[in-house]
C-alpha cells in the first residue's frame, strides 16, 4: 500500500504535475489530521469510560459504607436505649438486701457507665479525600452530602467528647458532687 502511494507521488513529481502533487499532498495531510483526530477522540472516549467506571466503583463503595453506617447507628440507638433504661432503673434502687441485689446493682452501674463511642463508617470518603479523587464524583449534590456528612461526624465526635468530659467531672470530682447520700451502708445492708 505504501509502495503504491510512494510510486504515485514520484510519478507526479517527475512528470512535472506540481499542482496535482500539491493537491495530493494536501489530501494526504488532511487524511493524517483526520486520523489523528479520530484517534484522539477514541482515546478521550476510552479515558472517560475509565473515569466513569472509577466513579461507579466509588459510588458503590459509598453505598456500602452508608448501609453499614445505618446498621451501626441502629446498634448505637439500641445501646443508648438500654443505657437510658439502666440509668432509670438505677434511680429506683432503695435498699440492697442480698448479694444477688448487689450483683444486679453492679451490672446496672456497669451498663450505665460503659462507654460506647461512635465510629463512623467513612473509609471510602476518606480515601476520596486523601487521594484527591473526590473529583471523580461528578454529581455535585452527592459531593455536598458527603461534605455535610463529614461535618456531622465531627459534630458527633465533639458532642461525645463533651458528654464524656461532663461524666468524668460529675462522677469522679468530689468537689462537684457530694457523695454523702450514696455511702455503702445506706445502699447495702446485710
Amino acid at each position: 500500500m505504501f509502495r503504491f502511494f510512494r510510486k504515485l507521488r514520484q510519478s507526479m513529481f517527475q512528470n512535472g504535475d506540481t499542482s496535482k502533487y500539491f493537491k495530493y499532498a494536501i489530501g494526504e495531510i488532511a487524511l493524517v489530521v483526520i486520523g489523528i483526530l479520530i484517534a484522539l477522540q477514541i482515546n478521550n472516549w476510552n479515558e472517560n469510560r475509565k473515569l466513569r467506571l472509577q466513579e461507579l466503583k466509588y459510588l458503590k463503595n459509598l453505598k456500602t459504607d452508608i448501609k453499614l453506617e445505618l446498621k451501626n447507628n441502629d446498634s448505637i440507638i439500641n445501646y443508648r436505649s438500654i443505657t437510658a433504661k439502666a440509668a432509670a432503673h438505677l434511680l429506683d434502687y432503695k435498699l440492697l438486701s442480698s448479694g444477688e441485689d448487689l450483683m444486679k446493682f453492679e451490672l446496672t452501674i456497669n451498663q450505665v457507665f460503659r462507654r460506647n463511642t461512635f465510629i463512623p463508617t467513612n473509609n471510602t470518603y476518606k480515601e476520596l479525600l486523601s487521594s484527591g479523587n473526590l473529583n471523580f464524583i461528578t454529581n455535585d449534590s452527592i459531593k455536598d452530602y458527603l461534605l455535610e456528612l463529614d461535618k456531622t461526624y465531627v459534630f458527633i465526635a465533639n458532642m461525645e467528647h463533651h458528654m464524656y468530659r461532663e461524666y468524668e467531672e460529675y462522677l469522679y470530682n468530689v468537689a462537684a458532687v457530694s457523695y454523702t447520700h450514696l455511702t455503702l451502708p445506706t445502699i447495702y445492708s446485710v
